[in-house]
């Protein structure tokens, strides 16, 4: 394995530790569910040792069987359609370089064009989160947007990657017309970098939340009070995250004014949003929030305070309840920080559920986690059982670097026994969990990867480090 590439994965996996301020991108689930709650989607990772003749994304299925079928490559997010069971999936061209980006639909076993390369006008466009309607007839999406100029294969490359090029990439909303193709952008990439979006359940609204220039430095951190301390700035102000809403049947779109970085945006009603709202500065010691309720046209109330932090919410299909996982009021931000009276070196995380209004919020069991932090839940439609997995970008990099490890104890020779002798990463389980009774079951076993990954490493374009870090690969 050549030095520059090895060092460009510690770099990245340094990265990825640094951006856990984008606290906000484990709202995107890694999976998906068909209809008929019979089969699971998901994306399965690539390798990066480079040692695999396949160094592709392939998107998967898997009918709760503990096997896996791959269908397609692709690059980014997917989305199951809640009233068809169609999957689009975000995908490409690559030639030695992404030339162009588009969107596929797999549906009766065929994976077909469904949003052509023509729709991003010479842009390439990576999908971090792609959601339809409850209904199935509506379609957005969140994205890095990149012009033809900024070469997204190369950031894979120390050797051929412009760090300058960083700062030509957005992250954008689009709302997608599902009978032509064509997309409207609702978000405004100049004033806020978006991360996540919701649906109301009528399909007139779009809630998403988008990471501001709050410090006025002409710059666009998620990394929050993260970016600042790694910087050495303990005090001033760092950038944060509101939630605005766009009116799809007026295209105007309202922000919700609040005191810290909110995220997690999640339709209750057809005109009530929950969020989450954080002070940005104790996201490094596991500042756990509040829980928001805001009414379309009025005004946001605190409705539940967690022990822990918040890291994802989904209303049931049924609209009676709502599900979310968090940091117990015991754990620290930073995974792997477990004390000597630890029995376990895997991490816990507690799933809740109340019903919309948060008057009846209840722990329903505390899942572990060998990756530190869990996704948000993923309900069955059924609505009596949700999914629960680690697919999150923390999860990512550990598992991938499992087999890098081992290649790098071979690179480095002497040190080689002692980077062997590394306990093997697990990889990502799925459990079902059942609302009423807690009772827990993995689903399936096996290695997975969120589209919020490219979300993350990318998020760190505004603080300038992802490119003084990359550039610095360059005298190597």
């Amino acid at each position: 394995m050549p030095k520059k590439r090895i060092l460009l994965m510690m770099v990245i996996v340094l990265v990825t530790f640094t951006t856990a301020g984008c606290i906000d991108l484990f709202y995107i689930p890694g999976i998906g569910v068909s209809p008929d709650g019979s089969q699971l989607y998901f994306l399965q990772p690539f390798d990066l040792t480079g040692e695999s003749s396949s160094n592709e994304v392939q998107f998967a299925s898997a009918p709760f069987n503990g096997t896996s079928t791959p269908i397609m490559e692709a690059f980014g997010a997917f989305t199951v359609n809640p009233a068809s069971g169609a999957v689009v999936f975000s995908s490409g061209l690559q030639e030695g370089e992404i030339d162009q980006t588009f969107l596929m639909k797999y549906e009766d076993g065929e994976a077909r064009l469904f949003v052509g390369p023509e729709a991003f006008a010479g842009n390439n466009f990576l999908a971090t989160q792609l959601k339809y309607s409850r209904d199935g007839s509506r379609l957005a999406m969140t994205g890095i947007l990149a012009p033809p100029e900024a070469d997204l294969d190369a950031l894979g490359d120390s050797e051929s990657f412009d760090p300058t090029q960083l700062g030509l990439f957005d992250s954008v909303v689009y709302l997608v017309d599902v009978n032509s193709g064509a997309l409207t952008l609702v978000s405004d990439p100049e004033a806020a970098w978006a991360n996540t979006l919701d649906w109301s359940p009528d399909g007139r609204y779009i809630a998403y939340n988008g990471w501001l220039d709050s410090n006025a430095d002409g710059l666009i951190s998620t990394g929050g009070g993260f970016a600042s301390m790694a910087g050495g700035n303990t005090g001033g102000v760092s950038d944060g995250s509101q939630i605005h809403i766009y009116d799809t049947s007026s295209g105007e779109t309202t922000t919700i004014d609040g005191a810290g970085t909110a995220y997690a945006p999640t339709w209750v009603s057809n005109n009530q949003l929950a969020y989450v709202e954080v002070d940005s500065s104790a996201l490094m010691f596991g500042g756990a929030g509040s829980i928001m309720l805001y009414e379309v046209g009025g005004s946001s109330t605190a409705v539940f305070q967690p022990g822990g932090l918040v890291l994802g919410m989904a209303l049931s299909p049924d609209g009676n309840q709502v599900a979310w996982t968090q940091t117990p009021s015991t754990s620290s931000l930073m995974p792997g920080t477990e004390t000597e009276s630890s029995e376990s070196s895997e991490s816990p995380n507690d799933l809740w559920v109340s019903d919309p209004a948060f008057s009846s919020p209840r722990l329903v069991l505390t899942v572990t986690s060998a990756f530190g932090f869990v996704d948000a839940p993923v309900w069955m439609p059924d609505s009596a059982s949700v999914l629960v997995t680690s697919t999150n970008f923390l999860a990512t990099m550990l598992g991938s670097m499992t087999s890098a490890f081992g290649a790098l104890g071979e690179e480095l020779g002497e040190l080689g026994a002692d980077v062997e002798a590394v306990p093997e990463i697990p990889q990502q389980q799925i459990e079902m969990v059942n609302i009423s009774t807690g009772e827990s079951t993995v689903v399936y076993t096996g290695a997975m990867i969120n589209g919020n990954l490219f979300a993350s490493i990318l998020g760190m374009v505004g603080s300038g480090d992802l490119s003084g870090m990359l550039g610095g690969i360059e005298g190597q």
